[in-house]
């Protein structure tokens, strides 16, 4: 598990809020602590996050076409359905579905007690 806070050369902007911000060139996110972060009306297409903190990170309604999440942990995400075009490597389909499953508050039959 990784340490809160942001790691070297990265920067550190939890809790913030981006309303309404157009991305008119290449947006690097590189080694930051995004806990928390909503991103609402966005638009980040073409942009990277790489070795990102995404806990609890809302993508929001936006456009985030091509924005490449390779690198990251998407298993804490929220709001995952506006995430639609983004790049990502296979292994993160499993993390995505984990985030996903507990955005629609998902029961599993094997955690349900028999009595």
């Amino acid at each position: 598990m990784r340490p809160h806070g942001p790691r070297p050369g990265g920067c550190k902007l939890d809790y913030a809020t981006f309303d309404q911000i157009r991305a008119t060139g290449p947006v690097l996110f590189v080694r930051c602590s995004l806990r928390e972060v909503e991103f609402t009306g966005c638009d980040l297409s073409g942009s990277l996050l790489d070795d990102c903190d995404l806990g609890l990170t809302d993508f929001g309604r936006g456009s985030y076409r091509g924005c490449d999440l390779r690198r990251n942990d998407l298993s804490a995400l929220t709001s995952t359905r506006h995430l639609k075009y983004v790049v990502i490597d296979r292994a993160q389909t499993m993390q995505l579905a984990e985030a996903l499953a507990v955005e629609l508050d998902m029961t599993f039959g094997d955690d349900e007690s028999d009595g």
